[in-house]
């Protein structure tokens, strides 16, 4: 800044930036509660979101999983890091080569949609920004939708 401007005081503040909440990140992983066949954990995931819809990679829908690893949105860099590391994947979205990957590499991956996976942490995010900054009004859209609709 000092550089741009050596003609004249330039006006800057400094602030510390720190996480909120403690350990934010791009995704998570970890051990599933107890060993679930896909098609439970289906059921189980349309019954906590309210999806009547998901797409699906099965690699092996028979097989119990024990671990699993979830990232909303598109987490397209995170997909190869993963596959055939965990059991299941849950994500927004996938693209076609990271079913593939994702399927030789014997991982089950559930895609809610983009907005879908997202949604869920909504409440939570109005929660903590309305703690951090009490004077701002937090509310969550009643309006919003994901604009990609099965039919």
């Amino acid at each position: 800044m000092k550089q741009a401007h050596p003609y004249e005081e330039v006006a800057f503040d400094i602030y510390p930036l720190s996480q909120m909440g403690g350990d934010l990140g791009l995704g998570r992983r970890g051990r599933l509660t107890k060993p679930s066949n896909l098609k439970s954990v289906i059921a189980a995931v349309k019954r906590r979101t309210g999806l009547k819809r998901l797409t699906i990679v099965q690699a092996d829908g028979r097989r119990m999983m024990k671990t699993a690893a979830v990232c909303p949105g598109s987490c397209r860099d995170l997909t190869a890091q993963i596959a055939g590391k965990v059991d299941l994947y849950v994500t927004g979205e996938l693209r076609h080569h990271d079913a593939l990957l994702l399927q030789s590499r014997g991982t089950n991956a559930i895609a809610l949609g983009h907005g879908n996976s997202e949604r869920p942490a909504l409440k939570h995010l109005a929660k903590m920004i309305q703690h951090a900054l009490p004077p701002v009004t937090t509310f969550i859209s009643t309006r919003d939708d994901d604009p990609i609709h099965s039919v």
